[in-house]
């Protein structure tokens, strides 16, 4: 560690390996709100440097001894947006009557990308589509963005596995393959979303996990072997 760590001088911080000025954390939150706010409002694509710094009231120069380039920003960015959404969630859940089992499911909840008091898409909805979006379209920023993502896949994955280890999810159903569908499915709906279509009331999710939940308790050969007339 450098001698001029935190440890040795109250006055200088370590981040990420390197020296720096406690009040500098302020003028990186704002580059990242700002950009934030840019990619959100404007994609990735068309988001500009200089706009953002602007918003943040710094210099571009100030941006680049944060970050190597728009890429590596909005993967940050993106981080920050996530983990604002994921905090938000977890207090909104720890409001709501004991999970009793079945905590899995209320930590995918948790993972949704929007308030209920949103009206309309939300910030990290935004930038979660920006994200696949650019990845796709940009081998540049693929680099950068495609990691983070795979990061987020590996958070619902981890989610899925503490289910199998509950007893809660069976081993039939493929841990991969389940976290990418939860993945996906509040991705693909924020598409949806900002296509224009009106989202689904955020009661009515309710129904769909506790469905979530039940089916991946019972085995495939309860749904394969069902009497259609018995259901009837």
């Amino acid at each position: 560690m450098s001698p001029f760590s935190e440890k040795s001088d109250s006055r200088i911080v370590n981040i990420d390996g390197r020296d720096r000025r406690p009040w500098a954390l302020q003028t990186r939150d704002s580059i990242l709100t700002a950009a934030v706010e840019e990619i959100a409002e404007r994609g990735f694509e068309r988001a500009r440097l200089v706009d953002i710094a602007k918003r943040a009231g710094v210099t571009v120069g100030s941006i680049y001894t944060w970050y190597r380039d728009k890429a590596d920003l909005f993967t940050a960015a993106l981080d920050h947006a996530i983990e604002e959404q994921r905090v938000h969630n977890d207090d909104l859940l720890r409001q709501l009557p004991n999970h009793g089992d079945s905590l899995w499911v209320w930590k995918i909840a948790a993972m949704v990308p929007r308030n209920s008091s949103d009206s309309g898409p939300s910030t990290t909805q935004r930038l979660l589509v920006e994200a696949v979006y650019a990845a796709w379209q940009n081998e540049e920023a693929r680099a950068t963005i495609l990691p983070r993502l795979s990061s987020l896949l590996s958070q619902y994955r981890e989610v899925v596995k503490e289910g199998r280890d509950a007893g809660e999810i069976l081993p039939d159903y493929d841990t991969e393959l389940l976290a990418f569908m939860f993945m996906a499915l509040p991705i693909g709906l924020s598409a949806l979303n900002l296509a224009g279509f009106e989202r689904p009331r955020d009661l009515h999710w309710i129904a769909i996990y506790d469905a979530f939940k039940r089916a991946l308790k019972a085995t495939p050969e309860v749904y394969f072997n069902a009497d259609p007339e018995a259901e009837k």
